[in-house]
Order: structure tokens, then sequence, then C-alpha cells
């Protein structure tokens, strides 16, 4: 399962392919490509190769609001998975491999290369590592082409289109389970989840997913309270998305499943509402807060959120009616999608019951106006929750 990211975007998925999204927020991360030596259809083979990597341009630093930075690895992290920041002394090519699906037409290289760790950010101390990679070259696709992968769009692999590059910085996220390392990479492909390039041991970056840790181990409540707070301030997209997961999808660490074992939605909502207070006058770009958004639909839907505080309904009640309005056609889309869900969920009247200020005639009011969008699949979706809201 890839975890709650996996399921955050297909819920996104499924909400812009219902209402007839021609794109939607992006985010780094991978189906399986095919595995090394699987036998091709025609005259193609496998190449095999073992011959040094060329190096390639001079690396740029990841800056804040970069389009890499954009994955706060709150799920890997919490079931173990490790981080290390350092620099690539090596490159090895070893095959590059036909592929046989014409959707994903282009060959896959496969190769590994010698890290240097300059950091451990989380995890077993390290100084050098050798590991596996695996990527395939950038493809023009028409712009009908469907999405293929649920969490990197179409790279399909950590490290996007391209190789690790010889003296490049890297900061590398580790998984710790074997088989998902495996189903994600193929054979060979090593344990590497995510990448984040251009950054050093000393980045900012990596300085806050250390807080993140230690956020994660914080034993004491005025210590996580405070360490939370400085997470929601990130300049760092990635950063704020690991609060934005601990707010609406939070780990148990030791049943190691979401709302589960301590879980208590009083204090989950005193996080909501930090998180809202702090991190929303950061947010620059519709896709951040359209997750914001799906979080918390999906959070809402959940049993889990039948003793949240009345000020994060009223919290809720302001997000959701903010995004309709908004002239912003992903933001609106992704809202009315998430309230078919809760409709779905809660029933009409459980739905309503989150709009305790604007009630009905405040929903159905900015209804009414996304219903002369001029987007169809605004109209029809608003014009369907209309009616539903008409029989009950």
């Amino acid at each position: 399962m890839r975890s709650r990211r996996g399921l955050e975007w297909f819920l996104l998925l499924l909400s812009v392919v219902a209402l007839g999204v021609g794109q939607t927020p992006s985010s780094p991360h991978p189906v399986a490509g095919q595995r090394a030596g699987t036998p091709v259809h025609g005259e193609f083979h496998a190449k095999e190769l073992s011959r040094e990597a060329v190096p390639g341009p001079p690396e740029r630093e990841l800056r804040p609001g970069d389009p890499e930075d954009d994955y706060g690895a709150q799920s890997e992290l919490v079931h173990g998975g490790s981080l290390y920041a350092g620099r690539v002394l090596s490159v090895t090519v070893k095959s590059i491999d036909p592929l046989e699906d014409p959707f994903e037409s282009g060959p896959v290289e496969r190769g590994t290369f010698r890290f240097r760790v300059d950091r451990t950010v989380v995890g077993p101390p390290q100084k050098e590592l050798t590991l596996g990679y695996w990527t395939r070259p950038k493809q023009d696709w028409p712009k009908e082409r469907p999405f293929l992968t649920a969490d990197w769009g179409s790279n399909a692999s950590p490290w996007g289109h391209g190789r690790p590059q010889r003296g490049e910085h890297l900061l590398l996220l580790l998984t710790a389970d074997k088989r998902r390392a495996e189903n994600l990479n193929g054979v060979g492909g090593g344990a590497v989840w995510h990448v984040w390039r251009g950054v050093g041991a000393e980045h900012a970056l990596v300085r806050g997913f250390e807080d993140a840790a230690r956020y994660l181990h914080a034993k004491d409540a005025r210590t996580r309270d405070e360490l939370f707070r400085k997470l929601c301030r990130s300049d760092f997209r990635s950063i704020r998305e690991f609060a934005r997961y601990e707010v609406f999808f939070p780990i148990d660490p030791v049943t190691q499943t979401i709302y589960g074992g301590n879980y208590d939605p009083v204090r989950q909502s005193r996080l909501a509402l930090e998180f809202l207070r702090l991190t929303v006058p950061k947010i620059e770009t519709p896709e951040e807060r359209a997750f914001v958004t799906s979080g918390f639909g999906h959070w809402l839907q959940h049993y889990s959120s039948s003793r949240v505080t009345e000020a994060l309904v009223l919290a809720f009640e302001k997000w959701y009616l903010a995004e309709l309005e908004t002239g912003n056609i992903l933001r609106c889309k992704t809202a009315l999608a998430r309230l078919e869900d809760l409709i779905k969920a809660r029933g009409m009247a459980g739905t309503l019951a989150l709009f305790k200020k604007a009630g009905r005639a405040g929903l159905e009011k900015r209804l009414r106006e996304c219903a002369d969008s001029w987007d169809d699949s605004v109209r029809q979706a608003s014009r369907e929750l209309l009616q539903k809201l008409g029989k009950d």
C-alpha cells in the first residue's frame, strides 16, 4: 500500500477524473517500473552495460517553492525510513531496458551509485552507501495523456527523468520496507524512495527534517507543540507537507495505524487550527491548498472526527466556503468532490451539521455561484449537489 500518500492521491485523482480536470496537483512518487531483465516483445533485449556515467551540468541548490520541494516523507519516517544528506562519488550505468507498455515508451536505465554521507539526518549513522537507481527519459506526451502513477505524476521514478550525477549533492529518503523497495524500484533498484536534488549537509531543508524527526520522538507535549509550530512556519513546502500529514493523517507510532492508538480528536483539532493559522499564509499554489481541502474532507468523513472541537468545525466551514468561492478551478473542483464524499459518508444531515454558521442557505448560495461557472465540470458537479440538497 502506498500509505496515505497513495490514498490522498487516489482521492484527488478520483475527484479530478470525475470532474474532468485536465491537471492535478503534482507531487513526486511511483508505481514500480519494469524489473531489469524482464523479457520484452519483438527483438528488443536489455542492453547490459558497465560504464561510468559522464558528469552532468552544474547543480542548482534547492530553494523553497521549487517544483522538487514537494514531499513531506512523514509516512516513511514514521515507519522507520532513513534520511541521508551527502554527495554522489560515482555513477555506473548497468543496463538499458526497452519497455513493453506503449504508454511508457522509452528505455529504462538502471545502475548504481556511490554516495558519501555527510550528514545522517534520520537513521543509522553511515559514512558511505552504494545504492541502485532507475530512470527513463522524459517523453513529450499529449495533454490528454492519462495519469499512470499515484504519487509521481508522469515521472514514475524517485529520480524523475535523470540519473544521479557525480558530484551532485542529494538528500535521500530510504524506505525500511524491502518489499516496497522492490515493488517500487524493481530488482537491483535499491531502497531509494525519494530524492531532493541540490541539498547538501548544511541545507535548511536538512535542518527542517531534523526538526521533524525530533518532533516524532519528543516525549513531552510542550516540546512536540513547539516543534510542530516550527514545522508549520517553514518556508519549504516539504516540511509543511510533513506538518499537514501530522494534522490530517496522524499515524500512531505503536499501532502504526492512522487515527489509531492514542489518537485524541481534541488535540488533533488544536493542531489543525495551529496549522491553518501558521501555514496557510505561506501557501502560494492552488495545489497545496487543494491538498489541505482533501485532507480536511478525508478526516471529517472518517468516524474518528466525531469528537473534534466546535472551533475546528467552524474552521472547516470557513475553509470550504472560501474554496467554493474562489475563481481557481482546481480548488473549487477539489472542494466539490470532497463535499460529495462527505455526503456519502455522513449523509446530508451530517454534512450540513458541519456548516454551523452559514447553514444550508450559505452552502446553497456558494453552490449556486459555482453552478454559473464557465467550467462545465464545475457547473455539473454544483448542480448535482444542489439537487441532492433539494431532495433532502
